[in-house]
């Protein structure tokens, strides 16, 4: 890669030299509201939503945005009058939505059955389309579908467009006039977004056409949602937190802000956009637009594009050292993203690494979680021995989820995890910490017992 953009402190400059403005409060509320349009209009055109209609949704919490959407796709508004029972189609990239606490959890008269992920991590959508007849043959009505784009720890992402094409197929099979709401979430790869619109045959920026071309495709993929809830403030150079909630046609967010003017795009002067959170946030939410909006002064679209690029290879580099030497298996080894989600096993299981992983997620699947269960303790304890070498790895319980199909509830699959994030790692800090990894004589007990 050439013309690598200036380096990450120096964008954190800017950012405070944008916040060190923002002291006086009677200006805080028209500079949100310009803010957030000015950043309103750039997403939609990110994400392929077009700048007429569009609404959004500014927050300093990500689980909010995504409640919104969840409230979008169960067609359920913030004080519901009576109606049908709603039937939600969840992917299995999405299941954190269904556990207590979060947006699915408890909601009565919701109906949510999760779709499988594959052992690869993606969406079966054959198990989808199946359940999509199945209603619309009963007459039943589906409100919406919940799909992500770049699971956080593998990068596994839902087949979007092919999603609304098979729906649309089915309802004028059977004649069904009410379409799913489709909401994507992006938890961490909005700079994706980015290559949409990749001059290709040009490639101005030099980069590896095999590595941006399935992100051009996860590009596209977005367009086909009705809405999107964005982690901003989540990729690595924009130092604070922000989310928003964005969708194609603003008229969908007024049964939630009732008694709000709904913020939009539609060549007007903006009014006020509604505060999601009380007055109090307005100069920690002022804070945290001008910190995005200098994050993308500074660095630039192209600048966002490289970091992307960079972070991808990194990742892509990382898979293939770990499967050279034998004793890792890669949770969703196809999958695009900064992140590498892998479990490491016994040195003297040989080069099997990847079998037992695929063996071990096919008898979660069935029930059998004892298999999984017995290296996520032995990994656990590796993991915990040994110090930072190159790449800072994290322990996540929860790094992948499976269903598990006689008890119908997802499976978690704990996980070591690297984030290719820093915009000066290397190769050689990946070779530093594959080498750091125990080997067959650094290991000090056997094998757990399979």
């Amino acid at each position: 890669m050439s013309g690598f953009p200036p380096p990450s402190h120096v964008a954190l400059a800017s950012v405070r030299r944008e916040l060190g403005q923002s002291a006086d409060r009677e200006q805080t509320g028209s500079r949100i509201t310009s803010l957030e349009h000015r950043l309103l209009s750039h997403a939609a055109g990110l994400v392929g939503y077009g700048r007429h209609d569009v609404g959004g949704i500014f927050s300093l919490s990500h689980p909010l945005v995504q409640w919104y959407g969840c409230r979008l796709a169960t067609g359920i508004s913030l004080a519901p009058a009576k109606r049908h029972e709603s039937r939600v189609l969840v992917s299995t990239g999405n299941v954190d939505l269904l556990h207590p606490g979060q947006p699915l959890f408890g909601i009565k008269g919701i109906d949510t059955t999760l779709i499988p992920a594959n052992t690869e991590g993606n969406l079966e959508l054959d198990r989808l389309c199946s359940f999509l007849e199945n209603c619309y043959r009963r007459g039943v009505h589906v409100d919406g579908i919940l799909l992500t784009q770049g699971q956080k720890c593998t990068g596994a992402s839902d087949p979007v467009a092919e999603v609304q094409r098979e729906t649309t197929r089915l309802r004028q099979t059977y004649g069904v006039l009410k379409r799913p709401h489709i909401h994507l979430d992006i938890p961490l790869h909005w700079p994706f977004l980015l290559f949409g619109e990749y001059d290709t045959t040009r490639n101005p920026l030099d980069l590896s056409l095999d590595t941006i071309r399935p992100l051009m495709s996860s590009a596209a993929d977005a367009a086909a949602s009705d809405s999107c809830s964005i982690d901003l403030g989540n990729w690595g150079y924009t130092p604070l937190p922000l989310s928003l909630l964005i969708v194609k046609n603003y008229k969908n967010l007024m049964p939630l802000l009732p008694d709000a003017a709904v913020p939009r795009l539609d060549g007007a002067t903006p009014g006020v956009i509604p505060q999601a959170e009380s007055s109090s946030t307005d100069l920690a939410r002022l804070c945290s637009l001008q910190a995005l909006h200098a994050s993308l002064s500074q660095l630039g679209e192209d600048g966002l594009r490289l970091l992307a690029a960079r972070s991808i290879e990194n990742a892509s580099y990382l898979k293939e050292r770990l499967r050279e030497s034998g004793h890792v298996g890669i949770l969703h080894p196809a999958s695009i993203g900064p992140g590498v989600a892998f479990r490491r096993y016994h040195p003297d299981l040989g080069h099997r690494a990847g079998e037992i992983l695929r063996a071990e997620i096919q008898a979660a699947r069935r029930g059998d979680t004892a298999p999984l269960l017995a290296n996520s303790r032995w990994h656990q304890r590796q993991f915990a021995r040994q110090g930072i070498r190159g790449v800072r790895a994290a322990w996540q319980p929860a790094a992948a989820h499976f269903v598990n199909e006689p008890a119908q509830h997802a499976e978690p699959v704990a996980a070591e995890v690297a984030t290719m994030l820093h915009p000066r790692l290397t190769a050689a800090h990946i070779d530093l910490f594959v080498q750091g990894l125990p080997g067959q004589r650094q290991v000090a007990e056997p094998a757990p017992d399979y």
